[in-house]
């Protein structure tokens, strides 16, 4: 009977329009969201342009994550305390705050990260601060601008400063699903995360610069001391030019106590030689310790101090969909959200992270719709008949 109605409804179709009309394209949003976990949150709201604090109730949670890449209406921060912990205290941290939901009926879990998250192998051969952070720099190019900085110096300097905790805390803003079911999911963020970077290596700056100082006073008191050493061999120097003079017009009875003289001015000499060869050599390993020390200390100062660098990206947001593995999304690709914080730069980026989705079954009409279809569709042909009938 089902298949009988669906060849009449189709044979019906294209007698009454002879065209297939296709169903409209159609998105999902995040239904029934709900937020667990220790850590905080706070929930965004958005209004002409600008974000603001508002309660965590269910509508303003519902509220805030209605919006698309081209229309946010707010977000969601999870673990709202992240870039309050000290270096220690986020190693120690185990809480997260978990957004979850479904989509098309399926589950899907956002969260964000503790520091066992970043230390996850994620490839063969690297954690995933390790990759996110070659991610970076060469999504933003920064690789000329590193000098004798590898990487894996500047992710020390990074996390020493405490950059992966300003990372850890992501700012939902939407998760949608389009008709192909891709899952879109917003991150909202700083179109420009230049100043999040600058501020996390200042501290590696600063001990850089601090060594340097150390280095370079040293250095100028070898170089005092060698200069008071030269100075002291100088002198003997003369006063041995002066005795050997003496001693070749000397009486007999004085030749002894001055060659006694002679022979301390040359050990002194000798003493003197050692001295300044050894005072040489630490000048000379100052000086290649100096020199490291600025090929690594003046970009990363020069770094710091760029006005005009541009560095996006996101925070990271760990997903786990239909009961499936977690994966970390993040980007380095930002577009202007439309809105900012009340601090003027917040927000004020938008990520957009994807992952691939499942759609939900499609219903099979019920057989009193395939009843109306048949008949709008026998009544288009009866007209489409009587229209010819009356055409001379």
């Amino acid at each position: 009977m089902l298949k009988t109605l669906q060849h009449l409804v189709i044979t019906a179709s294209i007698l009454g329009t002879g065209t297939i009309v296709s169903l409209p394209a159609f998105a999902l949003t995040l239904q029934n969201p709900s937020v667990s976990g220790t850590a905080p949150y706070l929930t965004y709201g958005a209004n002409a342009g600008q974000t603001f604090l508002v309660s965590n109730t269910q509508a303003n949670l519902q509220q805030a994550l209605t919006g698309n890449s081209s229309n946010p209406t707010g977000n969601v921060e999870l673990f709202s305390n992240s870039e309050q912990l000290s270096n220690a205290a986020f190693a120690n941290y185990s809480g997260v705050t978990n957004l979850q939901g479904t989509l098309g009926g399926k589950s899907i879990v956002l969260s964000s990260l503790t520091f066992a998250d970043w230390n996850m192998m994620v490839t063969n051969t690297q954690t995933l601060a390790q990759k996110w952070f070659d991610d970076l720099i060469a999504a933003n190019n920064l690789t000329p601008l590193l000098g004798a900085n590898s990487p894996s110096d500047l992710l020390a300097a990074f996390i020493a400063g405490g950059g992966l905790q300003k990372f850890s805390d992501p700012n939902i803003s939407y998760v949608n699903q389009d008709p192909n079911g891709t899952i879109q999911i917003g991150l909202a963020g700083h179109f420009n995360a230049t100043p999040l970077l600058q501020l996390a290596l200042q501290p590696t700056q600063t001990q850089l610069q601090s060594a340097f100082n150390t280095a370079q006073a040293a250095l100028n008191q070898m170089q005092t001391a060698l200069t008071t050493l030269q100075q002291a061999k100088g002198t003997a120097q003369t006063q041995l030019t002066q005795l050997n003079n003496q001693l070749q017009v000397a009486p007999a009875n004085q030749k002894m106590v001055i060659q006694q003289q002679i022979n301390g001015l040359t050990i002194q000499i000798a003493t003197l030689n050692t001295q300044i060869t050894n005072l040489n050599n630490q000048i000379g390993t100052t000086l290649t310790q100096i020199a490291g020390i600025s090929a690594k200390l003046n970009p990363l100062t020069a770094l710091i101090n760029n006005q005009s660098l541009l560095i996006q990206a996101s925070e990271l947001v760990k997903v786990s969909y239909n009961g499936g593995p977690a994966q970390y999304l993040y980007s380095f690709n930002a577009t202007h959200s439309g809105l900012v914080g009340d601090d003027g730069f917040s927000h004020n980026g938008n990520y957009q992270v994807s992952l691939a989705g499942s759609l939900p079954p499609k219903e099979t009409p019920e057989p009193s719709a395939l009843l109306g279809l048949l008949a709008m569709g026998g009544m288009a042909a009866a007209k489409r008949k009587m229209t010819k009938s009356t055409l001379p």
